[in-house]
């Protein structure tokens, strides 16, 4: 059951959407709506014409129709509902999910609850009624009124929805769960202003978070924004409600896909991916409590399937299930874990990936002790005990660690799966990244499995271009032996485990051909796919995937899939495809393992974008922007308490000087050492342990470039004259202006000419004062813009042997 949808508040009228008006709005810390509602009657409408407005509160008394009940229960259930209308006129409507006759350890029973307001005619009585259907199946429990309104009256409804177990625990009495919910959309609806204005700065709060602009790319900055609010709608940032299920709020029957539970292998946590970079850890509040309220199961899941395997585990190991639900519950279909998805073992590794971002975007020794660091523990109790050990000539020691037998994908048993061993690896490096965190000695076992662990499964690959050339690539294989070259599971080292940080030199070769190998961009899945060719990082090879056709590529699938709720429908499950957001703040912004950040590392610089406040690992937060000259000075980096000493940035414009200054009460300038990195030269300089803001700047650059002065003759000159910046900017630019209207002594826009670019370019932000006093003859000979760039060749064949 879907507690936000245990009922419906309906406005039924027989005027169209454009006369009768709603705007709603709802409180951060309650389920509680405010709908103002108006009518104003289209302009042929008779003058003297009243409208009659039924509210009605709502629930069905039946569900679990066909198969979709309880293990051998195929016959409708009859979910107890009450319906009433308390002394102040409040509607209200309450169901159980427990059905009748059905003992339960977790009675939840839940109510929705609605009053009028600002009526400027009177209303009939409020009447709570029981509609008949059939035995079982229409039944419907109801509490209605009719409203009478006059040409331009406005109201407003307020909904409350409550249950027995959030905030606080209460009655599983419906009548008297009811009148609660009653009195709860009463006191709202005698604070309606306060319930708009805390709304109001809630969203105003969310909105100037983090930001990200993208002006020749209008449909991914819409997904985007579209993401921020989908989250935010359907994730509690309250710690104590249950995290949102696969389809969010968008659930509008009792027959919820995948029975409503949280599916670890990828569903549950993709829908969380973007919320750190995107500035917005305070939306992952509700994903922990499920995954650490599911430990003593866990623990019970690690003994079963431990005495399977005739292996004696550690009492602290844990072994989850694929299919959790909140409050530490059993899952649903337990049978389904017992036969399809017994040998499943690393679902909970899966489920610790956003525990381990949370402390590499946040740096919050605190959570990791006591929430992440006794999940990472179990996990590698559980792996430490049932990685097989075999000897091998060629490993290191003479010996290497099996995973076997496990499973690819639900159902499908193999040894060694590549998305298992990524796993395994991403865990033991974050137990040896956070052990210092908690004061804690690296265990032995980790720096053990790191080390002897199977390596990732890879083939060898013919790949035929559409012009015929013929290439051999070594790819990275789902299974081992494998000789398809589609299956996503192969692209695990690198997203969503993050066991190899993005564009990590070592394997860029192989999770670039990979990536071009199993990258689906129209049909398979977005929150995979597009993470994954953008942490394959850029230019080790000719068959990398460009930032174009990435962006391209995500363009193409939006316009196909993007429904009006901004959602981007996704084969799977539900709300995941929020999770894209990642991939589109990495092509902006990234810090590999937190050591090193990198600004449009992923991104076609003549398209122009700018962003706030996204963050990267390390605990920073950045802002940039960048245009068709490359990134823009200056940059903005914010380090947040736990980052440092020292940060370190991939120099912005590389062969020219830079400063950094720490902005305060009073702005210091911070001295800066030079580093290289593998995404190219850097800066070093000193941040402190406490938050700071710096900004990165070209040194001696201003804002709006030279002068209104600084062009006042001819064109001699113009083309002798430096504006301090460096090349391509300081390389004698001559001023082009191309009207008698640039003339005078208005600054004008110019289009500067660079010879190293052998383009001229408009830069509204560059100005001159005076056209050239010579000859057109004795200035530089410009060419037109720069033609567009080539289309991408056609996909090519791959042919894998095993």
């Amino acid at each position: 059951m879907d507690i936000h949808y245990i009922g419906t508040g309906m406005l039924q009228t027989t005027h169209t959407a454009a006369e009768v008006g709603t705007l709603t709005t709802t409180t951060p810390s309650e389920n509680v709506l405010v709908t103002n509602c108006s009518w104003h009657p289209a302009a042929k409408a008779v003058q003297a014409q009243n409208i009659i407005v039924t509210l009605s509160v709502w629930t069905f008394r039946s569900t679990y129709q066909g198969t979709n009940g309880p293990p051998g229960q195929s016959s409708p259930l009859v979910l107890p509902a009450e319906a009433g209308v308390d002394a102040n006129n409040t509607l209200w409507a309450a169901r159980s999910a427990v059905p009748a006759g059905v003992t339960s350890p977790t009675p939840i029973s839940a109510a929705i609850s609605a009053a009028l307001s600002g009526l400027q005619e009177g209303a009939q009585g409020p009447s709570a009624v029981l509609h008949p259907g059939s035995p079982v199946a229409s039944e419907i429990a109801s509490a209605s009124t009719n409203v009478t309104l006059s040409r331009s009256t406005t109201f407003a409804v307020t909904t409350a929805m409550i249950d027995t177990y959030l905030p606080v625990k209460r009655t599983a009495n419906l009548t008297s769960l009811g009148t609660e919910a009653a009195v709860v959309a009463s006191r709202a609806r005698e604070n309606a202003g306060a319930v708009q204005t805390a709304a109001a700065a809630w969203w105003d709060q969310l909105w100037g978070t983090s930001s990200v602009l993208l002006p020749t790319r209008p449909a991914i900055q819409r997904f985007w924004c579209g993401c921020q609010y989908i989250l935010a709608i359907s994730a509690s940032v309250n710690p104590n409600v249950p995290a949102p299920g696969l389809f969010g709020p968008f659930v509008t029957t009792d027959d919820n896909g995948w029975n409503g539970d949280y599916t670890l292998d990828y569903n549950y946590e993709a829908t969380m991916y973007g919320v750190f970079s995107s500035g917005h850890p305070e939306l992952a509040n509700s994903y922990w409590a499920p995954v650490l309220d599911g430990m003593p199961a866990a623990r019970r899941g690690a003994a079963a399937r431990a005495k399977e395997a005739n292996k004696t585990c550690p009492s602290s190991a844990l072994h989850y299930n694929a299919h959790i639900t909140p409050f530490g519950m059993g899952d649903f279909d337990e049978c389904w874990e017992m036969s399809t998805g017994r040998h499943m073992h690393w679902n909970g590794v899966f489920a610790s990936l956003l525990f381990i971002n949370h402390y590499e975007y946040t740096r919050d020794a605190t959570f990791v002790r006591e929430k992440t660091w006794p999940l990472l523990s179990g996990l590698l109790d559980w792996w430490s005990c049932y990685l097989v050990k075999q000897p091998s000539q060629h490993a290191p020691d003479g010996y290497v660690y099996v995973d076997s037998p496990d499973q690819s994908n639900e159902g499908e048993n193999t040894a060694n799966p590549q998305i298992g061993l990524a796993m395994i690896q991403r865990l033991v490096r974050a137990v040896v990244d956070m052990a210092p965190a908690v004061g804690a000695q690296v265990p032995a076992a980790a720096t053990d499995i790191m080390k002897h662990l199977v390596p990732f499964n890879t083939g060898e690959c013919l790949y035929t271009s559409a012009t015929g050339s013929r290439i051999n690539y070594t790819l990275w294989h789902a299974v081992p032996s494998e000789t398809s070259s589609s299956n996503m599971f192969a692209m695990y080292p690198v997203w969503p485990t993050e066991a190899l940080p993005f564009a990590d030199p070592a394997s860029q070769t192989v999770a670039q051909a990979t990536a071009r190998a199993v990258g689906q961009f129209a049909n398979g899945r977005p929150v995979e796919i597009f993470p994954a060719a953008v942490r394959a990082g850029l230019g080790a090879t000719d068959i990398s995937y460009t930032p174009t056709e990435i962006m391209d590529g995500l363009d193409d699938y939006l316009h196909g899939h993007i429904l009006t709720n901004l959602l981007a429908h996704t084969p799977g499950g539900g709300i995941e495809n929020v999770g894209v957001t990642r991939a589109i703040n990495e092509m902006l912004a990234v810090a590999p393992g937190g050591k090193y950040i990198a600004v449009f590392p992923v991104w076609n610089m003549s398209e122009p974008a700018a962003f706030t406040d996204l963050w990267v690992k390390g605990g920073y937060s950045i802002s940039a922007k960048c245009g068709v000259d490359g990134v823009q000075s200056p940059m903005v980096v914010k380090s947040r308490l736990g980052a440092g000493p020292n940060c370190t940035v991939v120099h912005p414009w590389p062969g020219r000087q830079i400063s950094v200054t720490r902005i305060g009460v009073v702005n210091t300038s911070v001295p800066t050492t030079a580093q290289i990195t593998p995404l190219g030269n850097a800066v070093t300089f000193a941040v402190g342990t406490a938050p700071a803001t710096f900004v990165i700047e070209l040194a001696g650059a201003t804002a709006t470039g030279p002068g209104c002065t600084a062009f006042t003759s001819n064109c001699t000159q113009c083309i002798a004259s430096r504006d301090g910046r460096g090349p391509p900017w300081g390389g004698s630019p001559c001023v082009y202006l191309s009207g008698p209207s640039e003339g005078g002594a208005r600054c004008q826009p110019s289009r500067w000419w660079f010879p190293p670019y052998n383009s001229a370019v408009k830069y509204p932000s560059v100005h001159a004062c005076k056209a050239c006093t010579n000859p057109t003859s004795s200035c530089p000979v410009l060419p037109g813009p720069p033609s567009p760039p080539p289309p991408p060749a056609p996909p090519g064949t791959w042919q894998c042997v095993a």
